[in-house]
């Protein structure tokens, strides 16, 4: 059985939803009654084409061909992955599946996607009769009003070997997704505060973290990160963590004598801000009318204001001496938690959600100069390309392993596109009397061999002597390791959690459920 189905060709059936033309997902072969028009361009890639004088909300393409053989896919995540999202299962028509999906029969993994940049949102339908392909080409939740044709997307597709490893197979697609990643020139690795301190930090303590890390790592040619996360900026507050980003509170002396401080000390400054929440004075027309924020103003970042001023606070920060700039909550900032339930407009309504959170990117990358960028709440398959690093999971913990489990580890079943869409960054091993130390040793062990961007959250004075040593060999790793170095996964087909490797000839297994007794919220009252 062929267990393949070819989508660079015309599709068998395309839809076009506008704000007054229903789409019902029986329909085919029904011509839809709008001022738009869908056209293609076969080549390496499809190239789908949008042409429309009124507003379209989505394109839905279908490619019919025989699937039967399938048993088992694996989708993406529309941003941060959670506990739940990356798990491979039979096909279910009615679950989506973002950006691409492999398709695995047990000898021959195929894989279908688009690539990534987009100009819209994916979604992939499998079943076994063909695959099914959406479009999400909205201006916040409403129809995208055109002044031009648009690249909505290019699909690409990869038809496996039988016998190939599965996992070395889904990384070559991640390289056809993103021909051109912007790749960090050194490694990414060092200390992040933010697990122990969850805000309450202040120079001193940065600097002495700055010492003990360089201590750490006195051997390594690649300096480590010492990134200072939030609760620096002159705004922060318990309830609030937003900006302005121009100037730090009373815990910290001027950032710029902060940052060489950080590396007198023998390391590489890095900084967490939110570049879109704001308290500062905004024009009315760019305030975008955010889903979850009530303190502070969300900047639209369609409107000339905002990209002009998150571009003058990065290169602000740049201009410090930071080296590694992360950037948060923009997601969550324009769209909330459902991107698909996303409702307002946008000041410039001629271009897609896809578009318009790309270009906020684009400014940010570019503003940043010679630092690395790591996109923390960023839709990953459309900073790849633009980032160096990329927060592929929801946040780890420094009060639960459990938390780190699902968010951290599970977020590893990303592990093909590290070093081909950018450097993943699986998030923090936090060290604190709350977490086992030796889970979160074997978690930031498996980062590092994986070629991971590497950060851990290390409460001060918490390791022995013994567990320091440890600490030293594993940031040493993430020093020195090259791409040809990285570990594979041999149970990536076949797992939520990746603990079984194969690391320059050997194997390493990790029990990430060891000391498990279930889920605490499976049952409300556990609450």
């Amino acid at each position: 059985m062929e267990n393949f189905v070819n989508p660079l060709r015309i599709p068998d059936d395309v839809k076009i939803k506008t704000p007054s033309t229903p789409l019902r997902f029986e329909e085919k072969g029904i011509a839809n009654p709008v001022k738009a028009e869908v056209r293609f361009e076969i080549g390496d890639s499809l190239k789908v084409i949008l042409e429309a004088s009124e507003p379209v909300e989505w394109i839905r393409l279908r490619f019919d061909g025989d699937l039967r053989g399938v048993k088992s896919v694996l989708g993406d995540a529309v941003e941060r992955c959670t506990a739940n999202d990356l798990i491979w299962s039979a096909m279910l028509p009615h679950a989506r599946l973002p950006w691409y999906f492999h398709a695995f029969d047990g000898e021959r993994l195929d894989s279908y996607g688009v690539k990534t940049g987009a100009n819209s949102f994916a979604y992939f339908q499998p079943d076994p009769a063909g695959i099914t392909l959406w479009l999400d080409v909205r201006n916040g939740g409403s129809g995208v009003e055109l002044t031009e044709p648009l690249l909505c997307a290019e699909i690409v597709c990869r038809k496996g070997i039988s016998g190939e490893d599965p996992f070395i197979a889904a990384r070559e697609f991640c390289k056809m997704m993103c021909p051109t990643p912007n790749l960090a020139k050194s490694s990414l690795y060092g200390f992040n505060n933010w697990y122990w301190a969850y805000g309450g930090i202040d120079e001193a303590t940065v600097l002495r973290e700055s010492e003990y890390l360089a201590s750490l790592t006195s051997e390594n040619a690649a300096r480590p990160y010492m990134v200072i996360d939030d609760g620096w900026q002159i705004t922060h507050s318990k309830g609030y963590n937003g900006g302005r980003w121009d100037a730090q509170n009373e815990r910290f002396s001027p950032m710029n004598e902060v940052a060489a401080a950080i590396k007198s000390r023998g390391c590489r400054p890095g900084i967490w801000l939110r570049p879109l929440l704001t308290m500062r004075h905004v024009p009315t027309e760019a305030i975008f009318v955010s889903p979850t924020q009530a303190v502070g103003t969300v900047l639209d970042p369609t409107h000339p204001f905002t990209l002009e001023a998150v571009g003058a606070d990065i290169s602000r920060i740049a201009s410090w001496g930071f080296e590694l700039i992360k950037h948060d909550f923009s997601t969550y900032d324009l769209f909330g938690n459902n991107l698909s339930k996303v409702s307002g407009r946008f000041y410039d309504r001629s271009k897609t959600n896809a578009a318009i959170v790309r270009g906020l990117y684009e400014t940010i990358q570019k503003s940043a100069g010679d630092a690395a960028v790591l996109g923390c709440n960023t839709v990953g398959h459309l900073a790849a390309g633009i980032h160096q690093a990329q927060r592929i999971g929801d946040d780890t913990s420094g009060r639960s392993f459990e938390w780190t489990r699902r968010h951290g580890i599970h977020s590893m079943m990303r592990l093909p596109q590290t070093g081909s869409f950018y450097s993943v960054d699986p998030d923090c091993a936090a060290f604190t009397p709350n977490v086992s130390k030796e889970l979160n040793f074997d978690f930031l062990e498996a980062s590092a061999i994986s070629g991971c961007a590497v950060f851990a959250s290390v409460t001060p004075g918490i390791l022995t002597p013994d567990e320091e040593k440890r600490m030293s060999a594993i940031l040493g790793t993430a020093a020195t390791l090259t791409p040809a170095e990285y570990a594979i996964p041999t149970d990536w087909t076949h797992t939520t959690a990746p603990g079984e490797y194969l690391f320059r000839g050997e194997k390493r297994s990790y029990d990430w459920y060891r000391d498990y007794r279930g889920a605490r919220n499976i049952l409300t009252w556990f609450e």
